[in-house]
């Protein structure tokens, strides 16, 4: 499930108009009682995350991964920090929610955000995602043909961003339907929001790079 965050009505008063959904995903984290489970989940539901390991698109071995994060961060050792214990058990956790998965390391934007979730005090916490500014940004106009075809829907996209706000690559993640018409609405909503400028995830103060995930919905009017 999609959390919104952010939207802005495009063009109110013509007949073809669109709306910007900026989404982060949070993968039903609600039906986990902890904060830092429900930010667990959510840092594994990071688009870096499911490529690194496919099988993270599945919420119960998300849920999983995380319960057992939990356990071997409240059974820590004085000695060992919050980053260190999550970086000894992630891959053993993940393992064990989903055996039959080939564990790989996952990037360091992942593995902030888990520290983050675990943080002995919440106001040790201090990862922000990557953001799209809109000031200034000229967002999709509605393709004339797609206009004529009556096409409508949503266009989810995922943005690669990099430490120094540069869009490293992007693509999209769900269509906004089957047909050419439809097609052509999403290639518009990637290369034109391409253009817009981002501010890179931070974490305590340091860029890094990391994904940001947009759902650009049209409708016409």
């Amino acid at each position: 499930m999609a959390m919104l965050i952010a939207h802005r009505s495009i063009h109110p008063k013509v007949a073809a108009s669109a709306l910007l959904l900026l989404a982060a995903s949070c993968g039903h984290a609600q039906t986990l009682a902890a904060p830092s489970d429900r930010l667990c989940v959510q840092a594994l539901s990071n688009r870096g995350a499911r490529l690194a390991i496919p099988v993270l698109t599945s919420l119960p071995v998300r849920e999983a991964s995380c319960a057992c994060l939990a356990s071997a961060v409240s059974g820590r050792q004085a000695e060992l920090s919050i980053k260190a214990l999550v970086e000894a058990h992630v891959g053993e956790c993940i393992a064990r929610a989903a055996p039959a998965e080939k564990v790989v390391p996952l990037p360091s934007a992942v593995l902030v955000q888990l520290e983050d979730a675990f943080a002995r005090e919440p106001v040790a916490r201090g990862f922000s995602g990557a953001k799209a500014k809109l000031d200034g940004c000229k967002l999709p106009e509605y393709p004339a043909a797609s206009r004529r075809a009556e096409a409508t829907g949503s266009t989810r996209l995922a943005f690669h961003i990099g430490a120094d706000s540069t869009v490293i690559d992007g693509e999209v993640t769900h269509s906004a339907g089957s047909s050419p018409a439809h097609k052509l609405l999403d290639v518009t909503a990637l290369f034109s929001l391409m253009q817009c400028k981002f501010e890179p995830a931070k974490f305590r103060g340091d860029a890094l790079d990391a994904w940001i995930e947009v759902e650009y919905r049209w409708k016409l009017e």
